[in-house]
């Protein structure tokens, strides 16, 4: 996640792909952070469609479960969905 805040997207990307299956496999809500952190990588390097992929899982996510993420996270996921072309 520091990668990614630093605006490090190739070296986020790769630290999340380390972390793939252990993120995944710790519970819903870390498997939601997973996938909402992954998706903004994805965003920051211009890849669109595996971006539009991993948000659209933390999406339907949020839509049965609202407090999967925390409010700043839930705010970087409609900004993100805001900048993803139609």
């Amino acid at each position: 996640m520091r990668s990614y805040e630093h605006a490090r997207y190739p070296e986020a990307m790769d630290e999340l792909r380390a972390v793939e299956v252990d993120a995944t496999h710790r519970g819903a809500t870390s498997a939601t952070r997973y996938a909402l952190y992954r998706g903004l990588a994805h965003l920051g390097l211009g890849d669109i469609r595996a971006a539009r992929f991993w948000l659209e899982r933390v999406r339907q996510t949020t839509l049965f479960d609202p407090g999967a993420l925390s409010v700043d996270e839930t705010g970087q996921l409609a900004s993100a969905w805001a900048h993803l072309p139609p």
